[in-house]
């Protein structure tokens, strides 16, 4: 559904958190928060933090935890932009963007960085709390690594003297939130003579009228096909189940916690086996089948009264199961094959000489299609793809009361292995393409014998990663009367291996971090942190590998004060003040501080008897860039009620950069080995704001509700980039703009439709790029110049800057919960504002592709006729060729702000009668479903906002139901 008021949604939401009882900021909720190395008392808290409980996580059927997290923590935004069920590919933002070298958030898993571990497969089962670190007075600590936040996961423990058993299942029906439009072989046809005669309608037709009228007709399917090769091929629906046990226990002197979890998914694309001969080897890909098996224990002793331990062991196997190479390939394949073409296969036959023996069967394509859906699906082999990836971890901790009270020293190691082995085949196999004439059914095999069948071929492949850290930590914790005193130093090295065998990635990443802590209360009023990392990393030169990341921050909690006492309605103010510094590792290929010369090509050098290519210049006075930042924040509750607001903003001042600008000419460099430089600037800044209600509103309701409202804007200051003219309506596409800025020409509707109507209004101007047709986009002429004969010019100098980034700089979340005696209702309705993403070349919006791809927008394109009597137009003239409409332009960028009802559940609990039947201490019974409704702006109705094209995998709804028994 289209929405056209966002902003009035938004002020909306936001006047109802203000004025309604809403929303409980994280913070609150849980009274001490897991900073990762550290855990802090949450009224001691000086920066900013959001957090959620695994309890939470748990209300939402998604198998990724990504996906789970999406809409729940203020200042994290997720961007899922292929949905393909186990292998999404979602991109995580805290804060928006810091640098244009931006990597993912830094995870801390149960105190212990893990630069390999897929977060996106641990369960919601296993988490305790996920607390995402936002300001540099929380990620200073973490140096070389804290510049793009922190997600902190702290996973569930053993508790004494509670033995509990929880079994769960769950049966769930996945369907994409987008589905194509068909469009029938009559339509298609009838759109393809129509981009013809737009281009010129020279030669002949593409479809005559006889053709049209056997389409148009439906009644011989053979002669005149109308196949919708999506659905042959692509279920509407799949199944996903998930089962799940875990057990705790514990007593004084051991504790445990263990889960294991069982996901499968099952396949969307619809396999055939029909068509194999006698001889070939069968064989079902069962293409987007996917199992995850996934377990963890932790284990928590006491060796002594001075002696505490721990093991955790977690891990999980995937297999998924591909057809040919790529499940990806193979849907977007579902797209490039028209419905006028007779398929997928020719018609089998039985040879009357040869009784039994069955021909035909061979795959059918196009002239512009190499490699067909149905060829790939399964006529090409299969793959088995299985992926392990483990951690351990271990550690002592010594309680050094004796020399002081509450100082402890720890010791930790963790080792991390991820491996992923490939059970390849593949084969070849003919394709045909069918003959001009359509009053018969006649092929042609296509590739002049280039393409043949061939046997299955069995191959393998593996490649394997690990990770191994090593460190300690001192931690310090006393009140002496009115005084709190916290402080704690750690250090830690990591070596990594990547799974990239290739050039210099054979060498291991090896980082060190250390850092130190120290926090003062007085009086719980007044609290005092200070922070500083102290990191490094082989990737830079040994003077520049090391950096120094501090930061400061302060609290006053106002309400504790004497003087407000008496003040009862107000539950807490606190103020809350951070500056300091972090910083980002980041510098592209391996030891770019050093020239990178490679054996082969280039010039023969005669001192080393090697022929050298000079792959590019290295910059030894490379650093990790440093984000130096400020947060603003203010806590307040009234009652039930609470509020949080908050402004920060980042400055990057050492931005690593490649870029002509920088070099003077005269040095003669080829600009593909430019080294880069620590010279850009950019700045991000932005402001949350978060709020909410907990509280009974009578002996039998509870209720919860929580909103929250991001804004965050980036703006590259200093690239070096080089002016255009003077003459250009804009001299620069970078500086002064947010990174990812898109530029384009603007439609001009002053003097109508945005079109040109007729062939002599495309008399009227030049453009450089072709030229224009009637029913082709008008541009502005932005910087007024014109030809010598009074056209106006249209060129690159009137780009202009049009929408927005693709990343957005508004996201907003409101969510509920209801209790009522045995039964919940809880809804989170998450959206995101001021984003856009340019669709000129996507599929589904190009309809030149493959000789014609043509969906919903497309079917009200612009026409003489419906120009000319003022009907509504949703596309420019159609064309088989790329016109000068499909230019970057304000009209394909789109805007891709969305609301979704991301989760909505309903539970019961069942009654006290029930639970004895089955000795249970809880019965739950689920309903729930994920990303259930979508309210958006695109064009389309057939692509989701978050996906960048029709033939890539949208995102999923799922429905669900569950039932979950505690013992």
């Amino acid at each position: 559904m289209k929405i056209y008021s966002l902003p009035l949604i938004i002020k909306v939401i936001l006047y109802c958190a203000l004025l309604a009882p809403i929303a409980i900021h994280g913070q609150n909720a849980v009274r001490s928060v897991n900073m990762g190395y550290y855990s802090q008392n949450a009224d001691y808290i000086t920066g900013a933090v959001s957090i959620v409980t695994g309890e939470e996580l748990a209300k939402s059927p998604a198998s990724n935890l990504l996906q789970v997290l999406a809409g729940r923590l203020p200042g994290l935004f997720l961007m899922e932009a292929d949905g393909e069920p186990g292998n999404e590919s979602i991109d995580s933002y805290v804060r928006g963007i810091s640098t244009i070298n931006r990597q993912q958030p830094l995870i801390i898993l149960d105190g212990m960085v893990c630069p390999l571990k897929r977060i996106d497969n641990i369960t919601p089962d296993e988490i305790e709390t996920v607390s995402i670190l936002k300001d540099v007075s929380l990620t200073s600590i973490y140096g070389i690594r804290g510049a793009n936040g922190v997600i902190v996961i702290n996973t569930k423990k053993g508790q004494a003297g509670v033995t509990k058993v929880t079994a769960s299942y769950d049966q769930s029906l996945r369907q994409m939130t987008r589905k194509p439009v068909f469009i029938h072989s009559y339509e298609y046809a009838t759109l393809r003579n129509q981009a013809w005669r737009n281009d010129g309608g020279t030669g002949v037709a593409p479809y005559s009228q006889p053709e049209l009228d056997g389409y148009a007709s439906r009644t011989d399917r053979t002669l005149y096909p109308d196949n919708n090769f999506y659905d042959m091929m692509f279920k509407t629906y799949s199944l996903m189940e998930r089962a799940s046990l875990n057990a705790t226990a514990g007593n004084d002197r051991i504790r445990m916690f263990s889960d294991v979890n069982l996901l499968h998914g099952g396949g969307q694309f619809i396999t055939d086996q029909s068509t194999f001969k006698p001889g070939q080897i069968k064989y079902d890909s069962r293409a987007g089948e996917n199992y995850l098996f996934n377990f963890r224990s932790n284990l928590d002793f006491k060796l002594h009264k001075v002696l505490d331990g721990f093991i955790r062991l977690s891990g999980n196997v995937t297999r998924e199961n591909v057809g040919g190479q790529n499940n990806k390939m193979i849907y977007s394949g579902l797209f490039s094959l028209p419905p006028v073409m007779y398929g997928p296969y020719t018609p089998l036959y039985e040879d009357p000489q040869q009784p039994g023996k069955i021909f035909g069967g061979e795959v059918v394509t196009t002239s512009l299609v190499d490699n067909p859906a149905y060829g790939m699906l399964n006529r090409s082999g299969y793959l088995r793809y299985t992926e392990t990836e483990m951690m351990a971890q271990a550690g002592l901790n010594f309680d050094l009361a004796f020399l002081a009270k509450g100082l402890t020293l720890e010791g930790r190691f963790a080792y991390q292995t991820n491996s992923a082995g490939n059970q390849i085949t593949g084969q070849d196999y003919e394709r045909w393409i069918r003959s001009d004439r359509t009053d018969e059914l006649s092929f042609n095999q296509a590739g002049a014998g280039t393409w043949q069948n061939t046997p299955l071929a069995y191959g393998k492949s593996s490649v394997f990663s690990y990770c191994l850290s090593a460190g300690g930590q001192l931690t310090y914790q006393n009140r002496f009367g009115k005084h709190s005193v916290s402080g704690m130093g750690y250090g830690y090295y990591e070596n990594q291996i990547p799974e990239r065998s290739d050039g210099d990635y054979v060498f291991p990443y090896n980082r060190i971090y250390s850092g130190i802590s120290v926090c003062y209360a007085y009086g719980d009023k007044y609290v005092l942190k200070g922070d500083a990392g102290y990191s490094g990393t082989d990737q830079y030169a040994r003077s520049k590998r090391f950096v120094l990341t501090p930061s400061l921050s302060a609290a006053w909690i106002v309400s504790n004060e004497n003087f407000m006492k008496d003040v009862d309605w107000l539950t807490q103010l606190k103020f809350r003040l951070s500056a300091g510094q972090t910083a980002n590792d980041y510098s592209g290929e391996r030891f770019i501080y050093t020239d990178k010369l490679i054996n082969g090509g280039g010039r023969y050098i005669e001192n080393l008897n090697y022929m050298i290519t000079e792959n590019y210049i290295g910059n030894p006075e490379l650093a990790p860039e440093i984000i130096t930042g400020w947060n603003y924040g203010i806590d307040a509750g009234i009652g039930n009620t609470s509020f949080s607001v908050d402004y920060f903003t980042t400055m990057t001042d050492n931005m690593l950069i490649t870029t002509t600008g920088a070099i003077p000419s005269f040095t003669g460099l080829i600009s593909g080995i430019y080294p880069p430089f620590n010279r850009g600037k950019m700045q991000n800044k932005g402001i949350e704001i978060t709020a909410g209600y907990a509280g009974k509103l009578n002996n039998h309701i509870s209720a919860t509700v929580t909103t929250f409202f991001n804004y965050t804007s980036n703006t590259v200051t200093d690239v070096f980039e080089t002016p255009k003219g003077a003459d250009y309506a804009y001299t620069k596409r970078q500086e002064g703009y947010a990174t990812g800025q898109p530029f384009g020409y603007l439609v001009d509707y002053s003097s109508g439709n945005g079109f040109f109507n007729s062939q002599e209004e495309t008399e009227s101007v030049y453009y450089s790029f072709g030229t224009p047709r009637p029913g082709d986009f008008r541009y502005k002429n932005l910087n007024g110049d014109k030809t010598e004969d009074g056209r106006d010019i249209i060129d690159e100098k009137d780009m202009a800057p049009t929408g927005n980034p693709v990343i957005p700089k508004i996201n907003y979340g409101f969510s509920f919960s209801v209790n009522y005696k045995n039964l919940e209702l809880s809804c989170l309705v998450y959206g995101t504002g001021l984003s856009s993403r340019q669709y000129q070349n996507a599929a589904g919006i190009d309809e030149s592709l493959y000789g014609g791809m043509y969906s919903d927008i497309h079917k009200n394109a612009w026409t003489p006729e419906r120009a000319a009597s003022g009907e509504k137009i949703t596309f420019p003239a159609l064309s088989a060729q790329q016109s000068t409409s499909r230019q970057l332009n304000d009209f394909f960028t789109m805007n891709t702000a969305y609301i979704r009802i991301k989760n909505l559940e309903m539970a019961w609990l069942l009654p006290s009668p029930t639970l004895r039947l089955f000795h249970a201490r809880q019965i739950r019974l689920v309903l729930n479903a994920h990303n259930l409704y979508t309210w958006d702006f695109l064009k389309t109705n057939c692509i989701d906002p978050e996906i960048p094209a029709l033939n890539v995998f949208q995102n999923y709804r799922i429905w669900n139901a569950g039932i979950r028994i505690t013992f």
